[in-house]
Parts: C-alpha cells; sequence; structure tokens
C-alpha cells in the first residue's frame, strides 16, 4: 500500500466539526507575526494611516495591506475607515490591549534570552562544605555576583563530601567549594585551588597546652581528639590522620566544625581546625599553630569540565579572580 505523507494522514484523520474548526483557527491566529500586531498598535495609536506609516518606517500601501491580512486572519474589521478619520471598531478595542500585552511578553521573552546569554541572569546551584563557607571566599565572591548580576538566581546545598562529584557529573549543582580533601580527583570535573589556609590546634581554655605558643608535634599524638561525624566524616579522617602521621584517638564526635569546636569548648577533648574557622569562631577555645607542621587546608573550586552555562562561567571567573582571604601563618 502506498505510504501516505504524515500531513496528509493527519488532515484525513482529523475531525472538521465546529470545536475542531475552532481549534485551527486558533492555531492561525498563534501563527500571526509580531509584527501584523506591532502595525495594528501603532495604527490604534495614531488613528491615521499616514502618520502610522511613517512612524513604522513603511509606505502606507503596505501598512494598509498588513493591517486587511490581520482583519482576515481575524475574520472581521478592527478599523472603521471614512474620508475624514479611522477608528477602532469593538473587535479592534478589544484586541489592543490583548495586543500590547502580546508584544510587551515577546519583549520580556526576548530579553530574557539575551540576559541568559550575556550571563546576566539564569540559575547557579551552588554545592559547599562548612569549610569553605567559613572561609570567606563564598561570602565575597556572592557579593560581587550579587552586584554585578542581579538577574542570576541562586541555590545552595551542603553537601556530603563523598556526593560532592555525583553532584557536579549528575547536575544536582553546577559549582562546589569544599576542602581539596572533600572532593577527589575525578574525569569530567575541573578543580582549582583558591586558597590555603594553616591548620591550628583548638583547645579548651584550661588545657594545659594552652601554656605554649606553639604546640609541639608530638604532644598532640595521644590527646585525646574530636573528630567529624555525618558528611564531614572522611574529610576530616583524612586531615587527621595526615597531620598525625598515624591513626588519631577519636572519643567524640559532632556534625559539623563548629559544634566540633563547642565541645572543645567543654573540655572534652581537641580539635585541628582551619585557621579560618580559628579567626571566626568566638567561643572560649584557645587556638595554636603546630611547630613543624607544613601541611594546610586549601580550599577548591570544583566545576564541570564542558561547562558552557553562561552564569555559571560568570560566578567561575569572579571566584578565581578573587584575591585569598586573609590568613595567620
Amino acid at each position: 500500500m502506498k505510504r501516505q505523507s504524515f500531513d496528509k494522514r493527519y488532515e484525513s484523520a482529523t475531525p472538521t466539526g465546529p470545536v475542531e474548526k475552532a481549534i485551527r483557527a486558533t492555531e492561525r491566529r498563534l501563527s500571526m507575526e509580531l509584527r501584523h500586531l506591532r502595525y495594528f498598535v501603532t495604527l490604534a495609536e495614531e488613528l491615521h494611516f499616514a502618520r502610522a506609516a511613517e512612524r513604522l518606517h513603511i509606505v502606507q500601501p503596505a501598512l494598509s495591506m498588513q493591517i486587511k491580512s490581520l482583519e482576515t486572519e481575524f475574520g472581521t474589521p478592527l478599523f472603521e475607515r471614512s474620508r475624514r478619520c479611522v477608528r477602532l471598531t469593538p473587535a479592534g478595542e478589544a484586541l489592543l490591549p490583548e495586543a500590547r500585552r502580546c508584544l510587551q511578553q515577546a519583549r520580556q521573552a526576548q530579553q530574557a534570552v539575551a540576559n541568559t546569554v550575556a550571563g546576566a541572569a539564569g540559575h547557579i546551584r551552588i554545592g559547599y562544605s562548612a569549610s569553605a563557607l567559613y572561609s570567606g571566599l563564598l561570602r565575597d565572591c556572592l557579593t560581587i555576583v550579587m552586584a554585578e548580576r542581579p538577574g542570576i538566581r541562586l541555590s545552595f546545598n551542603e553537601i556530603h563530601p563523598r556526593s560532592l562529584r555525583d553532584a557536579l557529573t549528575e547536575r544536582q549543582v553546577d559549582v562546589v567549594l569544599s576542602t581539596t580533601l572533600s572532593l577527589p580527583d575525578a574525569p569530567g570535573v575541573m578543580r582549582h585551588t583558591l586558597c590555603e589556609f594553616p591548620i591550628r590546634a583548638a583547645l579548651p581554655s584550661r588545657h594545659p597546652l594552652t601554656a605554649h605558643d606553639t604546640i609541639p608535634f608530638a604532644r598532640l599524638i595521644d590527646q585525646t581528639m574530636i573528630g567529624y561525624a555525618g558528611p564531614h566524616d572522611a574529610a576530616g579522617a583524612m586531615l587527621y590522620r595526615r597531620v598525625l602521621g598515624v591513626e588519631p584517638h577519636i572519643a567524640y564526635r559532632a556534625d559539623n566544625p563548629v559544634t566540633v569546636l563547642g565541645l572543645v569548648e567543654t573540655g572534652v577533648g581537641l580539635a585541628l581546625v582551619s585557621a579560618a574557622l580559628a579567626a571566626r569562631f568566638r567561643g572560649d577555645v584557645v587556638f595554636r599553630p603546630i611547630a613543624g607542621l607544613n601541611a594546610r587546608m586549601d580550599i577548591s573550586l570544583t566545576h564541570r569540565c564542558e561547562e558552557a552555562d553562561p552564569a555559571v562561567r560568570f560566578f567561575i571567573d569572579t571566584a578565581l579572580a578573587l584575591p585569598p582571604p586573609n590568613a595567620t601563618d
């Protein structure tokens, strides 16, 4: 059997009752060019073909032809014409506010697309770890982004370190600010180190080691430590092992760095934190450098290698251009 074209099969199978005819008529109306509506609105404002044609930079016969075409589309006159005047018909009066609204929406749509292409609008989903939050980098970056691109929408998600890579590759987030320890190298993502912070020992204010301006490294090995639980467990354990060189004696765990320092304040143990967090904590905790310790905590920006979204690229470029936050050496 000879195959019919899709259009022919569709046409032969389509009912031709009043409802279907109305749908077809609506489709034809929706297909009208915006230019016709612009011509209509201009003539409705001028009520004079010559002046309207001059505003539109077209000749008067062309305007008359376009208006007639529009009236044919609607199946009714939109203007009453006489030698003395031009005025809107009731149908034209009904169309005018809708035509203006349609043109305004078209302009808004065009502007929205232009803003998105330019990176002035869009949506950036930011993943972060607590250490990155306390570093001040996110604050500094957002200050610039919100001031220069107020049309960009932002959302934030503190993510389990083990899930950061998957969150990026599965597009749950667009960028991640975290410690380097939180996000191991992975294909498909690119990492930039933004800054480094020294590591500090956090001690209860009455602890004997506070007598030292700098704590001897060996004095920390046998101390009771407070570690990280939940989403920070893996990165925290790695940090402690790297600093101490041995498996730490972790007697207590907390979900986030601030709670860890709260436990230090109670006197139940010591902790290792970045100098960035130490500078912002206001509790009864003493922070000391560790003698002979060269390890530092990196804060990195990670994103997808192929990232092409203009708003996300603006965020990345802004973060990379930031000067490192002040850190005590």
